[in-house]
């Protein structure tokens, strides 16, 4: 059955299923009965449909729920908002907590935002005793993300989008449902939500996105899943160079360093993600672009360095690739 064939309660179910969404968190041991899943809950339709969808795919795919509703103190109307959701949620019977972020100052909005609003979804499950939390993030996010990072320059890891499942436990059973489909079906149930007047608001990247779609879909109909299917095809790609790349990072590697001469021998792309992998051992997180590029530049001409630390840089020596200590970078000149 093809995706636009099925119900959104059928999809949810299929999502769940196929992407093996609430199968036990690696590193955890699987626990009796039915896990438990947080549900983040803004009071808009796509995560109202959210709630219900998982609160009647619960006869075929048992699980715990308890909904959450956070109030950023951006807009007076936000307690109103959360007090609407805890309205629902005691009207299927589950539970409901409260959450409240103070953003502070400084940064990007949206950013700090979206990091405290998972922060606080985080120690609520901790709380409650949750091991997943399920976010509304539709087909029609997953369109704008792919859009937006391609817009931006994105490579092709930063294509896969939005994922279906991530490692901390956050699940997205609505990523393959438009988001018109599921308010279609919220208003054949009779079921209300709220709108937010930041999703019209064109100061924002995300309601620009969302103005270009009546223009895209001139060009094709489609475009939305177009893009969905990028994502899952990016998805697939990044796994299997990822892949490749552990594999050749074991054979590359000396003990103290990486074969100059094994790591030319790769494709480009390949050495790349060599690189990518060893460089995040070595610094303790990912490597910015440029980064990467100038040390896969160094590996390619074998002169120079690449400053990793204000005390230490990546240097070709003896054949070999490696990070050695080095003096202070040289101010620039006046």
């Amino acid at each position: 059955m093809s995706r636009s064939r099925r119900g959104v309660k059928e999809q949810v179910l299929h999502t769940i299923e196929c992407h093996r969404l609430l199968r036990p968190l690696a590193g955890t041991p699987a626990t009796a009965g039915a896990p438990h899943v947080l549900v983040a809950c803004s009071g808009g339709g796509d995560s109202i449909g959210l709630v219900l969808a998982l609160h009647e795919a619960r006869h075929r795919c048992p699980m715990q729920l308890t909904v959450a509703s956070v109030d950023h103190g951006l807009r007076a109307e936000a307690r109103d908002e959360v007090a609407f959701v805890g309205t629902f949620a005691a009207s299927l019977g589950l539970g409901f907590e409260p959450l409240r972020v103070d953003l502070g100052a400084g940064g990007n909005l949206h950013d700090r935002a979206r990091r405290l609003r998972y922060r606080a979804l985080q120690e609520c499950a901790q709380r409650v005793g949750a091991t997943f939390v399920a976010t509304g993030h539709t087909l029609d996010d997953q369109a704008e993300t792919v859009l937006s990072r391609a817009l931006r320059g994105g490579r092709v890891s930063a294509l896969r989008g939005v994922a279906f499942r991530r490692r901390d436990g956050v699940v997205r059973p609505l990523l393959e449902i438009r988001r018109e489909e599921l308010r279609g079906w919220l208003r054949s149930r009779g079921v209300a939500w709220i709108e937010d007047p930041s999703n019209e608001d064109l100061r924002f990247e995300r309601a620009r996105i969302r103005d270009l779609w009546s223009t895209l879909e001139q060009i094709d109909p489609r475009a939305k899943d177009h893009l969905a299917a990028l994502a899952a095809d990016a998805a697939d790609a990044t796994r299997a160079r990822r892949a490749r790349g552990r594999r050749w990072l074991v054979r590359v590697e000396t003990g103290s360093g990486l074969s100059r001469v094994r790591l030319k021998r790769l494709s480009g792309g390949t050495r790349r993600e060599v690189l990518r992998q060893w460089l995040r051992r070595q610094i303790g997180q990912e490597p910015s672009d440029d980064r990467l590029i100038a040390v896969d530049h160094l590996v390619c001409t074998g002169a120079g360095e690449v400053r990793t630390s204000d005390a230490a840089a990546v240097c070709v020596v003896e054949g070999r690739v490696c990070v050695q200590a080095v003096g202070p970078p040289k101010p620039p000149p006046v």
